[in-house]
C-alpha cells in the first residue's frame, strides 16, 4: 500500500512561512536588478528581465499534449485517457542573462496546457533531476550569491558559507557545476525533470519528467561558431518533421526514498520508475514565418508559475510553495508594475548615520524648528523609521498558497491612466491597498488583554478626556474640514454592526450610574452596544481586530481572532477604534 505524503511548513505555521516567502520574493527582485546591471555592463542598457531562463531557444503555441490509456488511480481532472489539449511550449537556457548557447548552463522547458478558458496548467522543468537547493531559502540565497559580475560572486560565496556552512555550500556548488557541464546537442534529445513534487488527484504525489519519445533522431555535436545553435537545430528539426516527448510521472513512495520537502534529493528510477502518461507533440513547421516569430514574441511576454493549475495538481514542498510569491514578484517587476530599489552601499551607510544624528538632535530640537533643508532631511529620516518600524499589515494574506486555474492578468491600460471607483490599483504593486473591502493598516501592534478591556472604564475616559465645560471654538477650521472629519469618522469608526440585542458588547458603568439602552427601557447598571459583524476570513489572524475600507457608503466591518473570543475582541475594537484605525 502506498504511503501517504505530507507537507511541513517552515517556521511551524503557514503564516510564518508566508512571511519568509515575502522576504525571499524581495530578494529575488534584487537578483533581477543585479542581472540587469550585469547585462548592461558593456554600454547597452538592458531592462529588468526574468531572474532565470532569460534566453529562449524555442517557443511555440502549436504543440499538443495527448494522454495515453491511464491506470485508474492516475485519472483525475484533465488527465483522462485519450484527451488532447493545446500547449504553449518555451525552451530556454537557465542563466539570468542572455549568454551564448555554447556557455555551460542548465536548460529548461515550460508547458502551459490549455484545458479551457477557465483552466490551464503550467509545468516547469530543467534538464537535471534535482535542485541544488534543499528549500526556498537556500535557492534564493544561492541566487543572490551568484548573481552579478565576478566581484559580486566572489563576495557571495563566503556569505553562503556563513549562512549554511562549508559542506552545504560545497554541495550546492558541486551540484550546479555538474548540471551545467552537461553537453546539450538539441532541446529535442534532452530529458527534463520537475523541481519538486505535485499532487496528482486527492491522494497521489508525483514528480514529473519530459523525455524524448522513442525513435528521436540524435543531434550533431554543437558548432563553436553559432551562439544560437540550439534554436538553429530545433528549427531545422521541425522543418523536416514533428518533435515528440513523453510526459512521465514518478510516484511518491515514502519520505526517505521520495522526500516531499527536500528538492535536492533525487527520486531515482529504481525507487520510483517513470510511467509515461501523455505524449507532447510539436508539429513540423517553419519557425521563420512572420506568424511564428510574432507568436514567439507573445510567449516571451508571458509569465509562468507552477501554481497556475487546479488544486488537484497543486505543487508540494517548501521550494514549490515559495515559487508562487517569488515568481509573481519577479514577473511583476519585469512587466513594470512592481518595483524594488537597490540603493548604493554609500547611501545606506550615510542614511543610517544621518538618522542616528537626527535621533539625538530631536531630543532637544524638533524637526520644524530646524533650518528648512535640515528639517526636510530630518523628515525623510522620520519617514524611513516610521515605515520600517511603525507600519503593520493587518490584511489577511493567503497562507498556505492556493492554486489558481487561470493565470492572473496584468493590470490593464485603464488602471494605469485613470482611478478606479473601488480604489483598486492605486498602487499597481499592491492593487488592494486602500481599496474597498481591504483591511486598515496599523501603526501599533494590538495587545489583546480581555481582562483589561474595562480598565479604565470607557465611561471614565469619556468624562475625563472628552467632556468640556465651556465651548472651545476651532478658529483654524472651516466647513471643508468638518466634512472631511465626518467622512473619516464614518470610514474608520462606523463599522457594520449586529442589531442591538443579538450580540452586544457590554460595558459596566461606574457605581451610581445607570443607562437606558433603548428609548423606554428601564435604566440599568451596564451599557450595551451592538457588536461589530466579524471580518470575513480566517479567525486566527494575529493582527485582529482589524477593519475594512467600506464597500458601499461609509461602512466597514471588524474581525475577531476566534469565534469564542469574538465578544471581547469587538469590545476592544469599540474602545480603541479612534486609535487603531
Amino acid at each position: 500500500m502506498q504511503s501517504q505524503w505530507k507537507e511541513t511548513m517552515a517556521g511551524g505555521s503557514p503564516e510564518a512561512e508566508r512571511a519568509e516567502f515575502a522576504a525571499l520574493a524581495r530578494a529575488m527582485m534584487l537578483v533581477q536588478l543585479k542581472n540587469a546591471k550585469t547585462a548592461s555592463a558593456r554600454g547597452v542598457p538592458h531592462p529588468v528581465d526574468r531572474a532565470f531562463h532569460v534566453k529562449s531557444t524555442l517557443a511555440t503555441g502549436q504543440a499538443e499534449l495527448a494522454f495515453l490509456d491511464l491506470p485508474g488511480d492516475l485519472r483525475h481532472g484533465f488527465a483522462q485517457p485519450g484527451r488532447a489539449y493545446p500547449v504553449i511550449v518555451r525552451f530556454s537556457n537557465a542563466a539570468g542573462t542572455g549568454q551564448s548557447d555554447t556557455a555551460p548552463d542548465l536548460r529548461g522547458v515550460t508547458l502551459r496546457v490549455r484545458v479551457s478558458p477557465e483552466e490551464s496548467h503550467d509545468l516547469l522543468m530543467t534538464n537535471f533531476p534535482v535542485s541544488h537547493a534543499r528549500d526556498a531559502r537556500e535557492f534564493v540565497e544561492f541566487a543572490k550569491a551568484t548573481a552579478g559580475g565576478p566581484l559580486a560572486r566572489a563576495l557571495g560565496v563566503p556569505r553562503l558559507i556563513g549562512l549554511f556552512g562549508l559542506p552545504e555550500t560545497v554541495r550546492m556548488l558541486r551540484n550546479v557545476l555538474t548540471a551545467r557541464r552537461q553537453t546539450v546537442n538539441s532541446v529535442a534529445t534532452t530529458t527534463y525533470w520537475s523541481r519538486g513534487a505535485v499532487r496528482w488527484g486527492p491522494a497521489l504525489a508525483v514528480r514529473y519528467l519530459l523525455r524524448p519519445a522513442p525513435g528521436t533522431a540524435p543531434a550533431p555535436a554543437p558548432p563553436d561558431d553559432d551562439p544560437d545553435y540550439l534554436s538553429t537545430e530545433a528549427a531545422r528539426r521541425l522543418a523536416t518533421g514533428d518533435i515528440r516527448f513523453e510526459l512521465c510521472v514518478q510516484r511518491y513512495v515514502d519520505e526517505k526514498l521520495t522526500p516531499i520537502e527536500n528538492t535536492a534529493a533525487e527520486w531515482t528510477e529504481r525507487a520510483s520508475p517513470a510511467e509515461a502518461v501523455a505524449v507532447l507533440t510539436l508539429p513540423s513547421g517553419d519557425l521563420s514565418t512572420a506568424s511564428a516569430l510574432a507568436q514567439a514574441q507573445v510567449i516571451e511576454k508571458m509569465t509562468f508559475n507552477p501554481w497556475n493549475t487546479t488544486d488537484e495538481f497543486r505543487p508540494l514542498g517548501n521550494l514549490n510553495r515559495a515559487r508562487k510569491a517569488v515568481y509573481d514578484a519577479s514577473a511583476a517587476q519585469r512587466l513594470g508594475y512592481r518595483w524594488q530599489s537597490d540603493p548604493p552601499v554609500r547611501n545606506a551607510v550615510a542614511g543610517a548615520a544621518v538618522r542616528a544624528v537626527f535621533k539625538a538632535v530631536n531630543r532637544v530640537v524638533p524637526w520644524y524648528r530646524l533650518p528648512v533643508r535640515l528639517g526636510l532631511l530630518n523628515l525623510e529620516g522620520l519617514r524611513y523609521v516610521l515605515r520600517a518600524r511603525n507600519l503593520f499589515d493587518s490584511e489577511v494574506r493567503e497562507a498556505p498558497p492556493r492554486a489558481r486555474a487561470v493565470p492572473p492578468a496584468p493590470p490593464g491600460e485603464e488602471v494605469r491612466v485613470a482611478r478606479t471607483s473601488d480604489g483598486t490599483c492605486n498602487d499597481l504593486s499592491a492593487p488592494g491597498m486602500g481599496a474597498a473591502g481591504s483591511a486598515f493598516g496599523r501603526n501599533l501592534r494590538p495587545v489583546l488583554r480581555p481582562d483589561l478591556f474595562d480598565e479604565p472604564s470607557p465611561v471614565l475616559v469619556s468624562r475625563e478626556l472628552l467632556r468640556r465645560d465651556t465651548f472651545l471654538p476651532a478658529r483654524s477650521l472651516n466647513l471643508l474640514a468638518a466634512a472631511w472629519i465626518q467622512f473619516q469618522v464614518h470610514d474608520w469608526v462606523d463599522h457594520a454592526r449586529y442589531p442591538l440585542g443579538e450580540d452586544d458588547i457590554r460595558v459596566p458603568l461606574p457605581p451610581g450610574m445607570t443607562w437606558s439602552n433603548r428609548p423606554g427601557d428601564p435604566p440599568g447598571p451596564e451599557m450595551r452596544i451592538a457588536g461589530n459583524i466579524p471580518f470575513p476570513g480566517p479567525r486566527d489572524n494575529p493582527m485582529s481586530p482589524v477593519f475594512q475600507w467600506p464597500r458601499g457608503g461609509c461602512r466597514a466591518t471588524g474581525s475577531s481572532p476566534s469565534t469564542s473570543a469574538r465578544r471581547s475582541t469587538r469590545r476592544s475594537a469599540w474602545t480603541g477604534s479612534l486609535t487603531t484605525a
